[in-house]
């Protein structure tokens, strides 16, 4: 069975087989599972809708209970204002100094602009020397026989809510009401009333999508859609006085059908107040929002179906396409036809492929040709720079040190019979032979320490006592490779630049050592002078020219940008020289090379 439908789908073309996996794996299970997902669909939408309502219930709750919590910790503010303590408990004799008093307790009006919630507050006091204002009121015997004014006297501080009449603006509120004591000695100071602003509330606690009621007390003291229906309302208020906590019911109104949601809770340190929220949602409202989802995901459905059949068809003939464009490229490259077409354009995998494909056969027509071409070139563009940068070296005997040497033998030739000249003659014959023996290839360490000592000798008989020299080796000269002329050039540069002008105390110092810690062994060399250095401008001159892969032109540091190139050119860009100096103090120049012993 599995090799008869192997064989089956073996000889399908691409596009047939594109359109049997569309179909096997995705539309037919799609089909199947689209009456159960839509079914689920609509019952998971309205139970989130009737989640939402919770949430939006717990959101105005908790939106209210802010508002009631701030207004209950402003009182505490005010209950324990001592100025406005002294002010109420003070017996005044004239006008002048209660409105000084006032103008002390002005913070009262910051409390109005930085609590939006609150419409206005009173402070009623039994002080009759004071003068009524919009904080503070003179009792009276009415004020006296209001319930809530015993209440407050009745629960000593403690706050508690009320729906009255203000006593000025003749406007109901719900507000918090609290009798104030003296701190210190607990005499009675006043009642203190907080009126909470209706439209605050009313646009806090606003939604479109629900018609909101706050009932305190059997009363409704918050009507947030301004329902006005009165039999309806009778309704409402009857059901919420059977409710203890949270209940659901259902309502009918105006031949609509309602969802009536209700819930109890009490504010912030109330005594025992008790406030119901009313939420009431028109039943279809709810449904109809489910069922608007549920036919735009159906009508969704059926569109992505049409879309996607026919998307998988026509992406199945030009997949087909691109294959077999694939494929006679292929074809031709196999049959030695290298000259195939550039590209099938695009960027997929196809493209990408073919891509391949062409850059393989002009690879196989031109990589022999170009690579060695490429390949032979190069080796002869280095060949002929290390050939001319070498011989340019070699030549490079300081025509300055030649002929003051001659000119002093000369001279010492006329004053006769010193024994210095045979053997300056010897040192200088012995710099000159090696010169110009070298050609370019490795010489043992010894030789070029000999040919530098030869140098630093005659230097040495020039300049008497002026001038003094020492050469440290820290190595075995005699089994180390090294290029020939790497040393000279910066020992000339000391004189030359460094020493020559000095009048006495100058010396030159060699230290060669060998470095093994790192991975590649080196071969250190240092050349140091206390000569007259270099400036910091011109050092950072010189150590732009040792960056660079072409020769400088500049004289006075032709000889040691030299040596550097043949170094990084004949032992790798990791070696080469560096260069440290001090205007008036000396130079010191250190060589780093590849340790090579004798046989490597």
């Amino acid at each position: 069975m599995k090799h008869f439908f192997s064989h089956i789908i073996n000889n399908l073309k691409i596009k047939h087989k594109l359109m049997l996996l569309y179909t096997t794996t995705f539309l037919i299970p799609l089909i199947l599972l689209s009456g159960l997902s839509i079914s689920w669909l609509h019952q998971t939408l309205l139970d989130w809708e009737r989640m939402r309502t919770d949430t939006v219930f717990q959101q105005t709750e908790s939106l209210f209970s802010d508002i009631l919590t701030s207004v209950t910790k402003l009182s505490d503010r005010i209950y324990v204002n001592k100025p406005v303590q002294d002010i109420i408990l003070k017996q005044f004799k004239n006008t002048k100094d209660i409105y000084t008093a006032y103008t002390s307790i002005s913070f009262l009006d910051d409390f109005l602009r930085v609590y939006e919630s609150i419409a206005n507050f009173r402070l009623y006091t039994d002080n009759q020397t004071l003068l009524d204002n919009s904080y503070i009121i003179k009792t009276t015997d009415a004020i006296r026989q209001k319930s809530w004014y015993q209440t407050a006297i009745r629960l000593n501080g403690q706050t508690f809510w009320t729906y009255k009449r203000d006593s000025i603006t003749g406007r109901k509120y719900l507000s918090l009401v609290r009798s104030v004591w003296r701190t210190t000695d607990h005499s009675f100071i006043g009642v203190l009333s907080i009126n909470i602003n209706p439209f605050y509330v009313n646009r806090m606690l606003k939604n479109k999508m629900f018609n909101t009621l706050i009932i305190y007390n059997g009363t409704i003291i918050y009507n947030i859609d301004g329902i006005t229906d009165t039999a309806f309302m009778g309704k409402i208020l009857s059901m919420a006085e059977k409710v203890t906590c949270k209940n659901t019911n259902t309502i009918i109104a105006g031949g609509k059908k309602m969802e009536v949601n209700i819930k109890q809770f009490r504010p912030y340190r109330g005594e025992t107040d008790t406030f119901t929220i009313i939420y009431l949602l028109p039943t279809d409202r709810l449904t109809n929002a489910t069922m608007h989802v549920t036919k735009l995901v159906i009508l969704i459905f059926i569109l992505c179906l049409i879309l996607s059949a026919v998307m998988i068809f026509l992406f199945s003939l030009y997949f087909e396409k691109r294959v077999q464009k694939v494929k006679t490229g292929i074809l031709c490259v196999v049959s030695n036809n290298f000259e195939i077409q550039k590209s099938i354009g695009g960027r997929d995998e196809f493209a990408e492929i073919y891509d391949a494909l062409y850059e393989m056969s002009v690879n196989i027509k031109h990589l022999i040709k170009e690579v060695y071409i490429r390949d032979l070139e190069k080796e002869q563009l280095l060949a002929r720079q290390n050939d001319m940068r070498f011989k340019m070296l070699s030549a490079q005997i300081n025509p300055h040190f030649l002929f003051n040497t001659l000119e002093h033998i000369r001279m010492r030739a006329l004053t006769a019979g010193d024994k210095d000249v045979p053997y300056m003659l010897k040192l200088l014959a012995k710099i000159l032979r090696y010169n110009l023996s070298v050609n370019g290839d490795s010489v043992p360490l010894i030789s070029e320490i000999e040919t530098i000592n030869n140098y630093l000798e005659i230097q040495h008989k020039r300049f008497a006592n002026r001038i003094s020299y020492d050469i440290m080796l820290l190595c075995d000269a005699r089994k180390i490779q090294i290029l020939p002329l790497l040393i000279q050039p910066i020992v000339e540069n000391s004189f030359t630049h460094g020493l020559e002008a000095k009048m006495s105390g100058g010396f030159i110092y060699i230290e060669i050592k060998e470095e093994t810690e790192s991975i590649q062994p080196l071969l250190i060399i240092t050349v140091r002078d206390n000569g007259c250095g270099i400036s910091a401008d011109k050092l950072r001159e010189i150590n732009i020219s040792l960056k660079k892969d072409a020769v400088e032109k500049n004289s006075s540091s032709i000889g040691m940008i030299n040596v550097n190139q043949r170094i990084k050119l004949h032992y790798g860009t990791e070696y080469g020289i560096e260069i440290q100096s001090t205007a008036g103090k000396g130079t010191s120049v250190r060589l780093k090379v590849p340790l090579i012993k004798n046989g490597e």
